[in-house]
């Protein structure tokens, strides 16, 4: 089954979509099942395994590369898919069927063969641009060539035994008024760290020869650069596909169960073209660095998003893996923001900085060029879940518009065709017309050294004739060659007259528009004095009404304060009577409980004397007359013992109640002196 894929978002007329174009790579001979088939030019079908029941389509456009570079200065194409899916054969090929970069190298020196400036006219300035040598640096830097220039030539023979398909396409509307020269770099980014693959080791034995990794910048356009790479200028397609070759023999591969040749980085083929008009005479370039235009190609071999538990890797290939799945994660984190602000008209940061690869490339999508994407699919079946969330990325992708780039004219004020005549010129003193039909600047060569031996000279006189029917002929070609050219010098004044009259026209409306505005501008100018002041009194009331808060807050903080302060000394107060009727009643509590135990105690030795009284008193009442009378002694003796001991008890009790009256007038004033102070 297939569904229709989702209609991007129309762009306005100064905005570009990122284009998304697929490519699926033809299945191993012992394979049988496949998850992907190409419909038609413009629609993929997923086919899902047994264990699936959905599908997804996408966009298949076909790849076109365009130097028409006078709008747009920078080119960015990446191809994006899951290991082993053909992303590396996609960009470089083979030798009988070449890829996406060494299409493009083929395609720039076709179109720019004829019209390359001498090597080392422009040179890098280290800050992502160029400057432009005079001729006595030219004729130093051709005679005495800088390292970058030795070290290719040491190296171009690397590539020339390799024998690949060259790609004849040529791109017609390029400017010839232009001269051009051609600089690449290859850097690879390995665990978010950025490297130079042409950068010569040092020979130095006191230092490492391991790679040193480089700084992403930025220049005074806001455009990300890699500092200090090396970049090396190159004269034909071979002698930078020998770089490209030489620079990825350092590329870090590696095995793994899916790919025996599995890419462990995202690598970065830059390919900057170089311009500068020529002057008006059209033999020599305009040396001026404002006049030099740089337009920028980066094709990125993206390294293939994978799965653990299908590689089963661990160690260095492990950390790799998570790098590569982490930047790609944030490639696509940055789609996601973008799609979302763009649709929905919201401001979320795009995190850019959190992966070297997208700190890049940021200016590609915030309006500095045009980006493309290639996605690469792998029809195995095994691979369906994956190539799944690389078609969802893709459709993300699509719908995102990129700002289209300002226009770059650097051949303003200048005539065209200045080269053409400059050629003529130099190859015979003619001038092409506009028919294509030379015109002879001169008259012809000057007259000469004949001599006539007579009037009728037979030999010398056709000669001479013939030669006067030249200069006449010449002298007639000139004459309707100056005609036709007073005709255009007249056409074009009038033109220019016209233009002048249109202009002053449009000047004079614009000077009445000024005039009205300037009279808006002081008419707003007063109204905002006016306002001002207005501001000015409303801001002093402001500040008086501020003051005046702020006393009164101060005074409301104080009086706050003081009715705090005295809350709590109401509270402590009303704790020390608390306490001090607690201990009160605290202490006629005990002495109720000791008086009452007093009481009891007298009552019982009241009963324990009645008792004993009555006892006597039944003893002597119940014994005989000579018994009584000695016991009547014993028991008077008896009961004045008791009476006696009665009496001093009372009067012991008597004296202790004193006492305690006494300790209990004593503490009472102790606490009264002690609640006054407190107070």
């Amino acid at each position: 089954s297939s569904a229709n894929s989702k209609t991007p978002r129309k762009a306005r007329n100064d905005q570009d979509p990122i284009e998304v174009y697929c490519r699926i790579r033809s299945l191993p001979s012992h394979s049988a099942q496949s998850c992907a088939q190409a419909v038609g030019k413009t629609e993929v079908r997923l086919i899902p395994p047994p264990c699936y029941d959905r599908s997804l389509s996408c966009n298949l456009l076909d790849i076109l590369l365009q130097l028409n570079n006078s709008t747009v200065r920078a080119r960015l194409i990446f191809a994006y898919g899951i290991t082993c899916s053909g992303k590396t054969y996609t960009m470089n090929g083979s030798s009988s069927d070449i890829g996406i970069l060494p299409r493009c190298l083929d395609v720039i020196f076709n179109s720019i063969g004829n019209y390359q400036a001498p090597q080392n006219t422009f040179m890098p300035d280290k800050t992502n641009g160029f400057e432009i040598q005079n001729s006595t640096q030219d004729l130093k830097n051709q005679k005495k060539p800088s390292i970058r220039i030795n070290t290719l030539k040491t190296h171009t023979d690397f590539g020339r035994d390799i024998k690949r398909m060259h790609d004849d396409t040529k791109i017609i509307n390029v400017d010839e008024d232009n001269v051009y020269s051609v600089y690449v770099s290859l850097i690879e980014i390995y665990n978010n760290y950025v490297y130079d693959l042409l950068e010569e080791p040092s020979t130095d034995i006191n230092k490492s020869k391991l790679p040193n990794s480089k700084i992403l910048r930025e220049d005074m356009n806001h455009n990300m650069f890699v500092s200090n790479c090396t970049e090396v200028e190159v004269r034909s397609a071979d002698e930078a596909y020998a770089l490209l070759l030489r620079g990825q023999q350092r590329r870090r591969v590696a095995y793994t169960r899916l790919n025996h040749e599995s890419s462990r980085s995202h690598s970065v083929f830059n390919i900057r073209l170089v311009q500068a008009p020529l002057n008006a005479t059209g033999l020599d370039i305009i040396r001026d660095k404002s006049r030099v235009a740089v337009s920028l190609l980066s094709l990125v071999d993206l390294a293939g998003s994978e799965r653990t538990v299908r590689t089963n890797s661990d160690g260095d290939r492990l950390r790799e893996a998570g790098n590569i799945n982490s930047s790609l994660m944030v490639l696509r984190k940055c789609m996601e923001i973008l799609r979302d602000n763009q649709s929905k008209n919201s401001h979320t940061i795009v995190p850019y900085r959190d992966s070297k690869l997208t700190h890049l490339f940021k200016s590609f999508f915030e309006g500095e060029g045009k980006a493309r994407l290639v996605v690469c699919l792998n029809p195995l079946a095994d691979d369906y879940d994956e190539s799944i969330h690389v078609m969802k990325f893709a459709e993300v992708t699509k719908e995102v518009v990129v700002k289209r780039a300002k226009e770059i004219d650097i051949g303003v004020g200048l005539i065209p065709g200045r080269r053409k005549v400059a050629d003529a010129i130099a190859e015979n003193g003619l001038v092409v017309d506009e028919d294509n039909s030379k015109v002879p600047l001169t008259l012809g060569p000057p007259f000469p050294n004949y001599l006539l031996s007579a009037a009728d000279d037979e030999k010398m006189l056709p000669i001479l004739m013939t030669f006067l029917k030249n200069r006449f002929s010449n002298r007639q070609l000139l004459n309707d060659e100056r005609k036709r050219k007073q005709q255009l010098f007249r056409n074009e004044l009038i033109r220019a007259e016209s233009e002048f009259n249109v202009m002053s026209k449009n000047i004079n409306e614009f000077k009445a528009e000024i005039s009205n505005k300037d009279r808006e501008i002081q008419n707003l100018e007063r109204k905002l004095k006016n306002t001002s002041e207005k501001m000015e009194l409303l801001q002093n009331n402001i500040e008086a009404f501020e003051s005046s808060n702020r006393e009164l807050e101060l005074q409301l903080i104080e009086h706050r304060r003081m009715v705090e302060d005295e809350r709590q000394e109401r509270s402590k107060l009303k704790e020390a009577i608390k306490g001090a009727v607690f201990q009160e009643r605290d202490k006629w509590e005990r002495e109720c409980d000791k008086r009452v135990k007093a009481s009891q105690l007298q009552m019982k030795s009241k009963l324990w004397e009645t008792d004993e009284k009555l006892r006597l008193l039944k003893e002597i009442v119940e014994s005989t007359p000579t018994k009584r009378k000695s016991l009547g002694g014993n028991v008077l003796a008896s009961i004045d013992k008791l009476e006696g001991r009665d009496r001093k008890r009372k009067s012991n009790e008597s004296s202790s109640d004193a006492d305690e009256n006494l300790a209990i007038a004593k503490r009472r004033s102790v606490r009264l002196a002690g609640k006054v102070s407190t107070m």
